[in-house]
Protein backbone atom coordinates (compact mmCIF):
# COMPACT_ATOMS: atom_id res chain seq x y z
CA UNK A 1 0.00 0.00 0.00
CA UNK A 2 2.60 2.76 1.10
CA UNK A 3 5.16 2.08 -2.06
CA UNK A 4 1.75 2.61 -4.43
CA UNK A 5 0.94 5.43 -2.12
CA UNK A 6 4.05 7.26 -2.87
CA UNK A 7 4.36 6.78 -6.26
CA UNK A 8 0.34 7.31 -7.28
CA UNK A 9 1.05 11.01 -5.57
CA UNK A 10 4.82 11.67 -7.46
CA UNK A 11 4.13 10.63 -10.36
CA UNK A 12 0.25 11.89 -10.19
CA UNK A 13 1.52 15.11 -9.91
CA UNK A 14 3.58 14.89 -13.22
CA UNK A 15 0.45 13.57 -15.06
CA UNK A 16 -2.32 16.01 -13.74
CA UNK A 17 -0.20 18.99 -14.13
CA UNK A 18 -0.03 18.42 -17.66
CA UNK A 19 -3.57 17.66 -18.16
CA UNK A 20 -4.19 20.98 -16.30
CA UNK A 21 -2.15 22.84 -18.19
CA UNK A 22 -3.28 21.21 -21.50
CA UNK A 23 -6.63 23.09 -20.37
CA UNK A 24 -5.68 26.43 -20.32
CA UNK A 25 -4.61 28.24 -23.70
CA UNK A 26 -3.05 31.90 -24.10
CA UNK A 27 -1.30 33.81 -21.52
CA UNK A 28 -2.64 31.76 -18.59
CA UNK A 29 -0.82 28.25 -19.94
CA UNK A 30 2.32 29.88 -19.20
CA UNK A 31 1.47 30.63 -15.85
CA UNK A 32 -0.12 27.16 -15.07
CA UNK A 33 2.97 25.20 -14.22
CA UNK A 34 4.01 28.00 -11.64
CA UNK A 35 0.43 27.36 -9.80
CA UNK A 36 0.84 23.49 -9.71
CA UNK A 37 4.49 23.79 -8.84
CA UNK A 38 3.87 26.01 -5.74
CA UNK A 39 1.32 23.74 -4.36
CA UNK A 40 3.39 20.95 -4.42
CA UNK A 41 5.94 23.40 -2.70
CA UNK A 42 3.18 24.16 0.25
CA UNK A 43 2.76 20.59 0.50
CA UNK A 44 6.60 19.84 0.65
CA UNK A 45 6.69 23.06 3.75
CA UNK A 46 3.72 22.08 5.35
CA UNK A 47 5.16 18.05 5.26
CA UNK A 48 8.76 19.66 6.87
CA UNK A 49 6.74 21.13 9.55
CA UNK A 50 4.69 18.20 10.46
CA UNK A 51 7.50 15.55 10.85
CA UNK A 52 8.24 17.09 14.44
CA UNK A 53 5.11 16.30 15.64
CA UNK A 54 4.25 13.30 13.90
CA UNK A 55 7.63 11.79 14.90
CA UNK A 56 6.99 12.45 18.27
CA UNK A 57 3.81 10.95 18.03
CA UNK A 58 6.01 7.69 16.57
CA UNK A 59 8.21 7.92 19.46
CA UNK A 60 5.32 7.80 22.18
CA UNK A 61 4.22 4.20 20.25
CA UNK A 62 1.56 5.80 17.83
CA UNK A 63 3.49 4.50 14.67
CA UNK A 64 0.94 1.76 13.07
CA UNK A 65 -1.69 4.95 13.72
CA UNK A 66 -0.17 7.59 12.63
CA UNK A 67 0.29 5.52 9.07
CA UNK A 68 -2.92 4.30 8.99
CA UNK A 69 -4.06 7.65 9.46
CA UNK A 70 -1.91 9.00 6.84
CA UNK A 71 -2.84 6.51 4.56
CA UNK A 72 -6.11 7.88 4.54
CA UNK A 73 -5.93 10.73 3.97
CA UNK A 74 -3.64 10.24 1.49
CA UNK A 75 -6.77 8.48 -0.36
CA UNK A 76 -8.99 11.68 0.33
CA UNK A 77 -7.03 14.41 -0.86
CA UNK A 78 -6.39 12.02 -4.09
CA UNK A 79 -9.66 11.34 -4.51
CA UNK A 80 -10.01 15.27 -3.79
CA UNK A 81 -7.49 16.29 -6.28
CA UNK A 82 -9.32 14.54 -8.88
CA UNK A 83 -12.37 16.88 -9.14
CA UNK A 84 -9.95 20.19 -8.03
CA UNK A 85 -11.51 22.77 -10.70
CA UNK A 86 -9.39 25.60 -8.85
CA UNK A 87 -6.68 27.08 -7.10
CA UNK A 88 -8.06 27.15 -4.23
CA UNK A 89 -8.72 23.11 -3.81
CA UNK A 90 -5.22 22.45 -5.34
CA UNK A 91 -3.61 24.20 -2.38
CA UNK A 92 -5.90 22.62 -0.20
CA UNK A 93 -4.69 18.80 -1.38
CA UNK A 94 -1.14 19.63 -1.30
CA UNK A 95 -1.67 20.84 2.14
CA UNK A 96 -3.43 17.71 2.92
CA UNK A 97 -0.83 15.68 1.02
CA UNK A 98 1.85 17.46 2.71
CA UNK A 99 0.49 15.96 6.11
CA UNK A 100 -0.02 12.40 4.89
CA UNK A 101 3.37 12.35 3.50
CA UNK A 102 4.97 13.23 6.75
CA UNK A 103 2.73 10.31 7.89
CA UNK A 104 3.82 7.30 5.13
CA UNK A 105 7.52 8.16 3.44
CA UNK A 106 10.55 6.54 4.46
CA UNK A 107 11.36 8.30 7.68
CA UNK A 108 7.97 7.55 10.02
CA UNK A 109 7.97 4.35 8.53
CA UNK A 110 12.13 3.41 9.27
CA UNK A 111 11.22 5.35 12.99
CA UNK A 112 8.36 2.87 13.41
CA UNK A 113 10.00 -0.15 12.37
CA UNK A 114 13.36 0.70 14.25
CA UNK A 115 10.83 1.32 17.67
CA UNK A 116 8.93 -1.81 16.84
CA UNK A 117 11.40 -4.28 16.33
CA UNK A 118 14.55 -3.18 18.19
CA UNK A 119 16.20 -6.51 17.61
CA UNK A 120 15.94 -6.95 13.59
CA UNK A 121 15.07 -3.06 12.33
CA UNK A 122 18.29 -3.28 9.84
CA UNK A 123 16.92 -6.43 8.67
CA UNK A 124 13.15 -5.27 8.25
CA UNK A 125 14.20 -1.37 6.98
CA UNK A 126 16.57 -3.49 4.03
CA UNK A 127 13.76 -5.16 3.33
CA UNK A 128 11.28 -2.08 3.00
CA UNK A 129 13.81 -0.35 0.89
CA UNK A 130 14.07 -2.97 -1.23
CA UNK A 131 10.02 -3.41 -2.21
CA UNK A 132 9.49 0.09 -2.08
CA UNK A 133 12.55 0.68 -4.35
CA UNK A 134 10.22 -0.51 -7.28
CA UNK A 135 7.41 2.05 -6.43
CA UNK A 136 8.69 4.29 -9.67
CA UNK A 137 9.23 1.08 -12.30
CA UNK A 138 5.45 -0.27 -11.05
CA UNK A 139 4.21 2.96 -11.66
CA UNK A 140 5.43 4.32 -14.65
CA UNK A 141 2.67 5.54 -17.09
Amino acid sequence: MGTRSRATRVVGFDLLRVRAICRTDGKRARLEPYRHNAALSIGLLILGLAAYPIGTWIDRGHGRRVMVCGSILAAAMLALWSQAHSLAILFVVWAGLGVAMADTLYDPVFAAVTRDFPDSFRTRITLITLVAGFASTVSSP
